[in-house]
């Protein structure tokens, strides 16, 4: 069974959503979380298995707490 969460995808980037979005992913897809740095859009990047990202505005800790609640 999938194991889906809750992220917000960074709003404002000119790839992106106007507005900070919720969306949901299957958390057993995530191959890596790292910081965005402060050049980038959101607090943080999540790289998917199908090698797509995600700017999101959770930081690396709140991704951690999400991911295994």
């Amino acid at each position: 069974m999938a194991h889906i969460v809750t992220v917000t995808i960074a709003g404002g980037g000119y790839w992106g959503p106007e507005n900070d979005t919720p969306t949901s992913i299957n958390a057993d897809k995530i191959l890596e979380i790292k910081d965005a740095g402060e050049e980038e859009l959101g607090s943080s990047i999540i790289r998917l298995d199908d090698n797509s990202k995600m700017w999101v505005v959770e930081t690396q800790d709140e991704l951690k707490k999400i991911i295994n609640e």
